[in-house]
């Protein structure tokens, strides 16, 4: 689906081995990757990537997913430790995610790298442009019906929470 975003949006995405990343920005067989900050970070790619665009084209969100018929085979007073347990994981993550992109821009600001953080209204045609192509793409990966409800979960989300 990364790929796919890319493509929509007017790039040649060329897969890359974890291993040789640094390398192939280096010498140029890349020009730019795709990677949070904390994983842009991590292989000291500030050393061979000077311009970092924040364009939020994708939000990573974690997933616990667990088999349907064994979640409700558990006694109630599992089922809501696990629930419980997935919140939690759910809402550390999402904080530590902020403070280490916080963190990690302004460290790869001090190491010389220019960090481009685009308008909403430069978002917004990022989505119109990907978006619709993305959701297709999954279609073909996944049930219908499955994708037909996240969204509807979206829209509810962005309605409760006063996005558009």
């Amino acid at each position: 689906m990364h790929m796919e975003i890319a493509s929509n949006l007017g790039m040649s995405p060329t897969p890359i081995p974890w291993g040789e990343l640094y390398t192939s920005l280096q010498t140029g067989v890349v020009d730019g990757q795709e990677n949070a900050i904390p994983t842009f970070i991590v292989p000291k790619l500030q050393e061979v990537q000077k311009y970092i665009v924040l364009d939020g084209h994708v939000y990573a969100i974690i997933t616990v997913a667990v088999n349907e018929a064994w979640y409700q085979g558990l006694p109630d007073d599992l089922r809501a430790i696990l629930k419980q347990a997935t919140e939690v994981a759910v809402w550390t993550n999402r904080g530590l995610s902020v403070s280490n992109e916080i963190a990690g821009i302004r460290f790869l600001e001090n190491e010389g790298v220019t960090i481009n953080d685009v308008s909403a209204a430069e978002k917004a045609r990022f989505r119109e442009k990907t978006q619709g192509p993305a959701i297709e793409w999954l279609r073909g990966e996944i049930d219908g019906a499955i994708i037909d409800d996240l969204l509807t979960a979206v829209a509810e989300a962005e309605a409760a929470f006063g996005y558009q």
